[in-house]
C-alpha cells in the first residue's frame, strides 16, 4: 500500500476547512438576517406603542351610589397606532382613604377591532356589583389600554368638584 503524500494531504485539509468555513458562513449569515428582522421588527412596534395617546374627555357621571349609578367616558386615539383591552379605575377618596374600583367596558374594543388613530369611541358602565358606598367621593378616572402585544397606555382624569 502507498501512503497519500503530504502534499496532497495539505491541499485535501486546506479544501475540508475553506468548504466547512464557507458552510459555517453561509449558515451565520442566514441566522443574522433571521434576528435583524426580529429585532427591527420588535422595535418599530415599541416605537409606534411610545407614540400611543388617547384624551379622555370630560366623562359624564351620575355617581350618587342611592340609585343606579352610571359613568359614561368618551376616548379619542390622538396617537400614532391603533388601541384595545381598554380597562378603566374609578378612584374614589373617603377622608384621607383612596380605593380603586376596576371597570371593563362591556362594547369592548379587542386587538381585531381596535381604536383607530383619530377614531373616537363612547361606553357606558353602570356598576352592580362592586361599586363605591355612599360616603365615598369620586376623585380621578383612570384609563388604560394595550398597543401592540402587550404595551400598555395610561391615562387618568382627575374629577373636579
Amino acid at each position: 500500500m502507498k501512503a497519500v503524500s503530504p502534499l496532497i494531504s495539505a491541499i485535501f485539509l486546506i479544501g475540508l476547512a475553506f468548504s466547512l468555513g464557507v458552510i459555517l458562513m453561509s449558515w451565520l449569515n442566514e441566522m443574522g438576517k433571521e434576528k435583524g428582522e426580529n429585532v427591527e421588527t420588535s422595535g418599530e412596534k415599541v416605537i409606534q406603542c411610545t407614540l400611543a395617546k388617547f384624551k379622555i374627555i370630560k366623562p359624564l357621571l351620575k355617581y350618587n351610589f342611592s340609585s343606579e349609578p352610571y359613568i359614561n367616558i368618551t376616548i379619542y386615539n390622538i396617537g400614532k397606532t391603533e388601541l384595545y383591552n381598554f380597562s378603566f379605575s374609578v378612584i374614589t377618596k373617603k377622608g384621607n382613604m383612596l380605593k380603586s374600583y376596576i371597570f371593563a367596558p362591556e362594547n369592548q374594543k379587542t386587538k381585531s377591532q381596535p381604536l383607530k388613530p383619530g377614531e373616537i369611541w363612547a361606553f357606558n358602565i353602570i356598576p352592580k356589583n362592586d361599586k363605591p358606598s355612599k360616603e365615598e367621593e369620586l376623585y380621578e378616572i383612570s384609563i388604560t389600554a394595550i398597543c401592540g402585544e402587550d404595551y400598555i397606555v395610561k391615562n387618568s382624569i382627575k374629577i373636579e368638584r
